[in-house]
Order: C-alpha cells, then structure tokens, then sequence
C-alpha cells in the first residue's frame, strides 16, 4: 500500500526517477496534469496561485524534457477571463 507522502512525493516527480521508471516500462512520453480536485474547488485567488504555480511547474519539467511529457494546462475555473488569460499565456509559453 502507498502511502499517501509517498505517492505525494511520485506524483510530483518530473525528473530523473520519473524517466527511469518510465524507460523500465516502455513509455515514450506522459502527458501531466493537475488531478482532481482542480481549482473549481477554490476562492478565485486561491485558485490562482495554485494555477500558476502549476502551470509554471508543468512548463518547466517539459521544458528539461520536452521528448519525454507535454502538459495540459490547469484554469482557474471559478473565473473565466482569468481562464482565458492563462490559457494564452501556457499556449504561448
């Protein structure tokens, strides 16, 4: 049984383990993203803060390993515009 430190702890790996693991397995490439419960959950700057610090987390391990995962971009939900606005800037990022 994993506990859930651990399970916390392989979830959040995007380097050197992650890749391994996925050699032994066969895996070419992952797609990342951030899991439920998203931030539909969350007061609107909450779920802001939890956005971009996903988002810029999930750009950066693609940009160390861009043949290896892609991402989908988490959105603060609870505010459309603010939404929009991410999406843009993990597009175009």
């Amino acid at each position: 049984m994993l506990l859930p430190q651990k399970l916390f702890e392989q979830l959040c790996d995007v380097g050197e383990k992650r890749i391994a693991k996925m050699d032994a397995a066969r895996i070419d490439m992952q797609v990342l993203s951030l899991t439920s419960p998203g931030t539909e959950q969350l007061e609107a700057a909450h779920a802001m803060v939890l956005v971009r610090e996903t988002n810029d987390f999930l750009a950066d391990a693609i940009e160390k390993n861009p043949t290896r995962f892609a991402g989908l971009a988490a959105l603060p939900t609870v505010i459309l515009g603010k939404a929009a606005e991410e999406l843009e800037r993990m597009v175009l990022a």
